[in-house]
């Protein structure tokens, strides 16, 4: 995984401020929720290659409900996304073969988005993307190594040390403790 903050080279050959490994689910946190008591959005990107992805996420339809939305990003996108200053963190959690990329999002998009979850806790882009990662694991979509609460805990420890750095001291881009790498020959570490 590569990571550039520094200026393109000319302006007819811009290159991106930072590459996603292909074809993998990553976690992201910014800074751009418009509800002050959660300061942070966390949504979910499963990159089709190193600059292009769907964004998955939920987001605030009014006031009172949210929705599912599921957004392709292009290269010039995701390079606005890491420029911009609102992204805190992007974390690599999963490989997904290509071919159940379509069905992987079509999955996402159908965890409930509701108002409390069983232990009462207000609905938060957090708790959503927490709930989305224990359903994709007991599915059979992806390996993690780490549960979700623990994922979260990594992820809030990076994000809160961020937010104390300079964009340019800024670890944008980690793989959490609980990616798995896959390769030809089976499964690694």
């Amino acid at each position: 995984m590569s990571f550039n903050m520094s200026p393109s080279p000319s302006p007819s050959s811009p290159e991106p401020a930072f590459n996603f490994d292909p074809q993998t689910l990553y976690l992201l946190v910014s800074t751009a929720s418009h509800k002050p008591s959660c300061p942070h959005h966390w949504s979910l990107l499963i990159s089709r290659s190193t600059s292009e992805g769907d964004l998955l996420e939920p987001t605030e339809a009014d006031n009172k409900r949210w929705a599912f939305s599921s957004t392709q990003k292009s290269a010039a996108q995701m390079q606005t996304m890491a420029t911009d200053g609102t992204l805190l963190l992007a974390t690599k959690l999963a490989d997904v073969e290509e071919m159940l990329h379509p069905s992987l999002c079509s999955r996402v998009g159908r965890v409930p988005i509701t108002k409390t979850n069983s232990h009462g806790d207000s609905f938060s882009s957090r708790l959503w993307c927490k709930q989305v990662l224990g359903e994709l694991e007991n599915e059979g979509y992806i390996d993690l190594k780490l549960k979700p609460s623990e994922i979260d805990f990594e992820v809030v420890q990076q994000v809160n040390g961020n937010q104390r750095l300079p964009m340019q001291q800024r670890v944008l881009v980690q793989t959490s403790k609980a990616f798995i790498r896959y390769n030809e020959t089976g499964l690694s570490n």
